[in-house]
């Protein structure tokens, strides 16, 4: 096939370099122009040339005129044309399915380079967003469960549960929340002051000295369950403000001994610390004890109140009343005596009158009529009762009282104790004193303290219990309804009861004396007061609670005891550790009108501190 100039059009010679007909040369650009123009099918076809593939048209159209190339630098269009003739064979051969995956990416730009990955990072971060939100509603599930089960929540409950107790009125179910509270915080302050306010609340003329014993044993645990130096002296203000406001309380009911024991309960545990304030407040309560006697007309008792008061608290307006009354009821005695007298006076002169007789009727007018013998017996009376109503004001002598026998002693010991008002469970006694005007019984034998005795009352008491002792012929042994009363120096008061000295007494060893300080009870006594003096060989005695083995065990039994006698001899006895009745035998016997039983030490209970005697017999 022939070859024509690109510019005329003329036929050019085969392997001319110009065109002979415009001289024109013969450029590669029209070999490559007609090796193109081929059937556009095929192409479509087979790539890029007659063939079918870009190899076929490579040869034609650039080898077809063997290399040569346009003078004026065409080389550059053929290069052009030569590479996107290899780049289509290459893509041909070997990139077909990329091309077309590139082709359809240029026609959707956006979307080929967002949309597929927007998507698949959605779907990568849900899961991630699920496992974050279960972990933290698992958080707060185990945050809660943390906290209503916390130690901080349950005290809050408790303490608001107590609050609406209170409101209502309900003290015991108060202080039970309260005791919850401390349960799981024994270190909060309030919580004690609070529940001695409650206790306070609580209190009324039948239970106040148990309701305050309960409110000082509370704040005393406080004192030892917190640290801080403040907290501390928080809770022994509110120890004095018990032992102040409890003393006014025990008053305005009439109870001068339990007021009394309380105060002193309160010196011995304050220490120094409102040691002023306590005994002031004693000086109030044996003034107020004193004009109640005093405006019931028991100038006597009266007197004596105040001058125990004085004695045991140097307070000068005890000493200014009481040297008032004193004038006072001495004026009254002086005015008396002289009304006696002057009616005795005249008694006589009406008789002197009615038994005159005529002078000189007989030799016998003016001699004085033999004096009528005395009956020992009224004497011997006479002279009791002397000693009954002067032993607060004189000291006796053992030749006034030399015609006393061992009965009238006894009445004139008792005596002392029934001129001060005290009862007597011996009912002997009791009909003896009642048929007396100035017997004026108001003391219960337990409420009784030694401490109301002034000194000419126990000087001639131990007159009495030396000149019995003198008479030991005729001293008769122990029995247990000699036994006039039983005192201790402390007793444990807990759920509206108190475990007092008389259960010791009352035949039942399921009953018990437990001892009320703080500690083992080392030091703490209890006394039995007989009718008279009593001679005594021994003692049957049940140490500890022994109403079941728990509370036996439980509680703190004696160990060691002494044993004091009113001749002012001891002796120390040690029991052993036995639920059960024992025997102890005197080295001698001793005749004495009291025991006291001191607790040296003690087998320490598993559970509690306080010491218990369940049982006393002597013999």
């Amino acid at each position: 096939m022939g070859q024509f100039c690109g510019k005329c059009g003329g036929e050019l010679k085969e392997g001319a370099a110009f065109c002979g007909k415009c001289g024109a040369s013969i450029s590669k650009r029209a070999d490559i122009r007609e090796g193109i123009q081929t059937d556009p099918a095929s192409v479509q076809k087979g790539g890029m040339g007659a063939g079918g593939d870009g190899k076929s048209m490579e040869t034609e159209g650039i080898h077809g005129d063997n290399g040569i190339q346009d003078v004026n630098g065409s080389a550059s269009a053929d290069k052009s044309v030569s590479t996107d003739a290899n780049a289509g064979q290459n893509r041909s051969d070997d990139k077909s399915v990329n091309a077309g995956e590139k082709e359809k990416t240029a026609e959707s730009p956006d979307e080929g380079k967002h949309a597929p990955e927007g998507g698949k990072g959605r779907k990568k971060r849900l899961p991630v967003l699920m496992a974050v939100l279960l972990l933290l509603l698992a958080g707060a599930a185990a945050g809660g469960i943390w906290y209503f089960t916390s130690d901080g929540y349950q005290y809050q409950k408790s303490m608001k549960m107590a609050q609406a107790a209170l409101e209502e009125g309900e003290y015991g179910e108060a202080l039970e929340h309260y005791e919850d509270a401390l349960s799981f915080d024994e270190t909060v302050v309030e919580v004690y002051v609070q529940m001695a306010d409650v206790y306070l609340l609580g209190c009324s003329t039948e239970n106040a000295s148990e309701q305050l014993q309960y409110a000082v044993k509370i704040l005393k645990r406080g004192v030892k369950r917190v640290e801080r130096k403040k907290d501390k002296a928080t809770l022994e203000d509110k120890l004095l403000e018990v032992y102040l406001s409890g003393t006014d309380i025990l008053v305005q009911g009439g109870a001068f001994d339990a007021a009394r024991e309380l105060l002193v309960q309160g010196q011995e545990q304050m220490e120094e610390s409102g040691e002023g304030s306590l005994l002031d407040k004693l000086a109030e309560v044996y003034l107020a004890e004193a004009e109640t006697l005093y405006q019931a007309g028991n100038p006597e008792q009266a007197l004596q109140v105040l001058t125990q008061g004085q004695e045991r608290t140097g307070n000068a307006v005890l000493g200014e009343r009481m040297q008032e009354w004193q004038e006072a009821y001495a004026q009254a005695a002086e005015e008396e005596q002289d009304s006696q007298g002057e009616a005795q006076g005249s008694t006589e002169g009406e008789g002197n009158l009615a038994e005159g007789t005529d002078p000189g009727s007989n030799g016998d007018a003016g001699v004085e009529p033999a004096p009528e013998e005395v009956d020992p017996a009224a004497l011997r009376q006479a002279r009791l009762l002397e000693f009954i109503q002067f032993s607060d004001k004189k000291y006796f002598t053992q030749e006034e009282i030399a015609l006393f026998d061992v009965d009238t002693c006894r009445l004139a010991r008792n005596g002392i104790y029934a001129w001060m008002g005290r009862k007597f469970k011996d009912e002997a006694l009791q009909m003896y004193f009642a048929s007396y005007d100035w017997y004026v019984p108001s003391i219960e034998p337990g409420d009784f303290q030694e401490s109301m005795l002034n000194e000419y009352q126990i000087a001639n008491r131990d007159l009495i219990v030396a000149y019995e002792k003198s008479l030991e012929g005729q001293i008769p042994g122990i029995q247990m309804n000699n036994v006039v009363s039983v005192t201790a120096s402390s007793a444990l008061s807990e759920h509206n009861m108190t475990h007092s000295a008389e259960r010791l007494i009352d035949g039942d060893p399921a009953t018990a004396w437990v001892e009320g300080v703080s500690g083992q009870g080392t030091g703490e006594s209890v006394t039995f007061t007989f009718d008279g003096i009593y001679k005594v060989t021994g003692l049957k005695i049940r140490g500890g609670y022994q109403k079941d083995e728990k509370r036996y065990s439980e509680n703190s039994r004696p160990t060691d005891i002494r044993l004091e006698f009113s001749d002012g001899s001891t002796q120390s006895v040690t029991l052993q550790d036995l639920m059960q009745e024992q025997t102890v035998s005197f080295s001698a016997p001793v005749n004495t009108s009291y025991v006291t039983i001191v607790i040296e030490s003690v087998y320490e209970g598993s559970k509690y501190e306080d010491t218990a005697i369940s049982e006393v017999t002597f013999y």
